[in-house]
């Protein structure tokens, strides 16, 4: 009996482990104020939503994200799309995408965990949270990864997209739903994305 209480104790901690990072990733704080606008993806009912303060007032379905899924990202290539709270922090308009929003990924979450698993160096840890503080672009070539953001098709398989998830871990929309999108977001607009 002891026996089987002890794996059952030992699984109980192993999913808080493998949840809690993730569900502390994607906590939106400070609460949005009521005329902010910003975007929340709903991975369960695999949407975007453009919302106003706490109400959504679009809606975008059919969308793609990593190959990796949704989830806490570990490191560059692992195609995981990254659960957190994010801030668009610049805009390709001449993007192979169509549109390209970057996110000011990594963190500061993702930056601390990096540098607690030996992933980033002090340096560059410190070089991520100075870029966060003073709203700029952080490092995007470290062993976390960068460039993520949400981007259109550009000339990439509508069907493909129709089909499958299919991005290195940004969130892909078609090309009237993220030129859609650039008429209602700008540099600075939040991004939600929730495991």
């Amino acid at each position: 009996m002891k026996n089987r209480f002890a794996i059952i104790f030992s699984l109980c901690i192993a999913l808080l482990v493998s949840v809690l990072p993730s569900m502390a990733l994607a906590e939106l704080s400070p609460p949005p104020e009521p005329d902010e606008v910003w975007l929340k993806l709903n991975k369960d009912e695999q949407r975007l939503q453009v919302m106003l303060g706490d109400y959504a007032v679009v809606h975008y379905h059919n969308i793609s994200w990593g190959r990796g899924g949704i989830g806490v990202k570990q490191r560059q290539g692992d195609k995981v799309t990254p659960v957190g709270s994010f801030r668009i922090r610049w805009i390709n308009r001449d993007s192979k995408f169509r549109v390209f929003f970057g996110f000011d990924y990594p963190n500061p979450t993702y930056a601390d965990m990096g540098l607690s698993k030996g992933a980033l160096t002090p340096v560059q840890h410190n070089e991520i949270i100075k870029a966060w503080q003073t709203e700029k672009v952080p490092l995007q070539s470290t062993a976390l990864g960068g460039a993520l953001g949400i981007h259109g098709l550009g000339n990439a398989d509508a069907e493909v997209h129709q089909n499958l998830n299919w991005t290195n871990g940004c969130i892909a929309l078609n090309n009237a739903q993220i030129d859609h999108l650039a008429s209602l977001v700008s540099i600075g607009t939040r991004v939600l994305i929730k495991p």
